[in-house]
């Protein structure tokens, strides 16, 4: 009996001992979990809720201007803003809209619309002044986009940085520019003293100041000396004509001069149609067939040509000098 009372002791006594080293425990894990609970008190900021914007008194929505509806100056304020977009516009106020002062168009401007608070953030206060700014702060890019764009808009001249004209311009060769004002004098019948014309000389040298245009004496000198080598090129393709056909007509000038042409037709070895006039001069006899038929023979001997043919019109003395020709 002895025994068996005294190991129930022994077990009483050890469960003892294990109830007060849990409780032990017990303590110890909530003191640490206060001594976390203040560390991240600590270390965290404190909740701060952003201020809510003020409600719009009135209707909730933000009233529209009707169609057709055009803001008077009264109406229109200045707006102190930090963007250079407000010295374009003007704000009207009755809508919280921004007004362009050249097309009177009109944009939504400000954030009256909105209507319930922001959520409260865990954020820190620097953060929070800097977010409730841009809250508060309107857009403009849709007012800058239509200052690109507007018609009545001003544009800044642009200075054109540009060197002198030498720079950028190349000079062609003297020999080259008398020959082309030479060709264009023949080719469109003007006058040889264009060259010492002001307006000329000034429209060329607008064009490039560096330009020498020849006097008028230099262009009858050119204009003789086109004259020879056309003359000589024209005398090389009537050699290879093996048969050459002419026609001749007489005509009065404006200043009632009287004039005959002769012109010279025939085949090439590529076999196109070439016509050549020959002979271009006054007539100063009477308009007799043995005065034309003088002429021609003079120009075919000139240019060492054996016609084969003569057309003419039907008057008589076109057909008395053809006749002449043929004997």
């Amino acid at each position: 009996m002895e025994r068996e009372e005294s190991s129930t002791l022994v077990e009483d006594s050890s469960d003892n001992e294990h109830e007060q080293e849990g409780e032990e425990e017990e303590e110890e894990g909530e003191q640490q979990d206060q001594e976390q609970k203040s560390n991240s008190e600590l270390s965290e900021p404190k909740m701060r809720s952003i201020p809510s914007r003020k409600r719009r008194k009135g209707n909730d929505h933000v009233p529209v201007p009707q169609k057709g509806e055009k803001p008077d100056s009264k109406d229109l304020q200045v707006f102190k803003g930090k963007s250079d977009v407000w010295c374009t516009f003007r704000l009207w106020k009755k809508y919280n809209r921004a007004v362009c002062t050249h097309c009177n168009a009109h944009f939504a401007y400000g954030l009256s619309g909105i209507q319930s608070p922001p959520p409260r953030v865990n954020i820190s206060s620097s953060f929070a002044e800097t977010s409730l700014c841009l809250l508060h702060a309107a857009p403009t890019s849709n007012l800058i986009r239509h200052k690109e764009k507007c018609s009545g808009e001003p544009r800044k001249a642009v200075k054109a940085k540009q060197g002198p004209i030498d720079k950028f311009t190349v000079k062609a060769p003297q020999i080259v520019i008398v020959k082309l004002l030479t060709k264009l004098i023949v080719n469109k019948n003007l006058p040889i003293d264009i060259a010492e014309d002001k307006d000329f000389i000034e429209f060329v040298s607008a064009l490039n100041p560096s330009i020498l245009i020849p006097c008028k004496t230099v262009m009858t000198e050119k204009i003789d000396h086109l004259y020879n080598a056309v003359v000589f090129e024209s005398k090389l393709l009537l050699k290879q004509a093996s048969s050459v056909a002419l026609t001749t007509d007489l005509a009065t000038t404006i200043g009632t001069e009287s004039m005959i042409a002769i012109t010279a037709h025939f085949i090439d070895k590529n076999w196109k149609m070439v016509s050549l006039c020959i002979s271009l001069g006054h007539v100063t006899e009477r308009h007799t067939a043995d005065s034309i038929s003088s002429l021609v023979e003079v120009a075919t001997t000139q240019w060492s040509l054996n016609a084969v043919a003569l057309t003419t019109d039907s008057a008589s003395n076109m057909l008395g000098a053809a006749d002449n020709l043929k004997e």
